[in-house]
């Protein structure tokens, strides 16, 4: 898609799935969002998809009544759209009255998202304020990155007719999506660079519903790790037939049989020689030193400090 003017896919989940039977990741993300991109001929840089809290419309909503499957699915739906890369936020629930269309007009009571409408005109001003040539900032014109040029909106509240002005004020385009019945007369009316796209007439109607979707990537296998096997019992080294050992031992031994032989042999001779002149006495027949008393004091005292005689 190079060439193409980038822009942002901002949708209202809860009036996508009111005007879609059977809404699913794949039908929403393959077919809705790849035909409107075609039809507009823009590359889509991010979507940012509004919804209530699935957790949030099972226990207010349905006071948890519903099947538990139905909450499934949509906790499925939302984790399969941030695996495509789209910015899912959700919102909680709060109950509102709302005249009917009885005679009587007679007030009716429902649940519906609380402050979605309020987020989705802000992500439209905070888009079409960043990206605006008139209040771009310097430094991301010179750094070559091209700005967001138009905003698609998937939703038909009246609410956004003057975040749809404001878009148009700064230098943006407007594409609405949605369907014929459902988008309020300001946004149909609006003069000016406004695209509208609806989904249930012709051309549209068979086109996008009919895009093929691709079949669901296999996950990788797991790379097969092989346990090692447990480690056997240590069994002792036996070493009495190494060459080296045996006879290392057998000098070892020789050494000190010699060792203790020629001890005994000095002090039996020095035994025999006795006290004699000229013999060589044994440590035995040394004279003891003993300690020299000092030289003062009416005793004597040994003084173990001085000098040996």
């Amino acid at each position: 898609m190079a060439g193409r003017a980038k822009a942002v896919f901002i949708v209202d989940g809860a009036y996508i799935r009111s005007g879609v039977d059977f809404l699913s990741g794949e039908v929403f993300c393959f077919r809705l969002l790849k035909y409107v991109q075609r039809v507009l001929r823009v590359e889509n840089e991010q979507t940012f998809f509004f919804d209530g809290c699935p957790f949030k419309w099972f226990s207010k909503v349905t006071r948890g009544l519903a099947p538990r499957a139905a909450l499934d699915k949509r906790d499925a739906f939302h984790q399969f759209l941030r695996s495509k890369r789209v910015t899912v936020h959700l919102c909680d629930y709060k109950r509102q009255s709302i005249t009917g269309d009885t005679e009587g007009g007679e007030l009716c009571s429902g649940w519906v998202q609380r402050g979605a409408d309020c987020a989705i005109a802000m992500k439209m001003l905070e888009t079409a304020y960043e990206s605006s040539p008139i209040f771009r900032r310097r430094s991301c014109a010179e750094s070559g990155h091209e700005p967001i040029k138009t905003i698609v909106l998937l939703a038909g509240d009246s609410d956004f007719s003057e975040a749809v002005d404001k878009c148009l004020t700064l230098k943006l385009k407007v594409a609405i999506v949605g369907f014929s019945k459902s988008i309020a007369a300001s946004l149909k009316n609006k003069s000016g660079d406004v695209t509208i796209i609806y989904l249930d007439k012709e051309p549209h109607a068979s086109k996008w519903s009919s895009l093929p979707i691709p079949p669901p990537v296999a996950p990788k296998p797991l790379p097969v790790t092989i346990p090692c096997p447990p480690p056997g019992p240590q069994l002792p080294i036996d070493l009495t037939d190494s060459p080296d050992v045996s006879s290392n031992r057998h000098q070892s031994g020789s050494k000190r049989d010699k060792d203790k032989d020629g001890n005994d042999g000095s002090r039996q001779d020095g035994r025999e020689s006795g006290g004699g002149k000229g013999s060589v006495s044994s440590d035995d027949d040394q004279p003891i030193k003993r300690p020299r008393k000092t030289r003062w004091g009416p005793k004597a005292k040994t003084s173990w400090g001085d000098r040996w005689d």
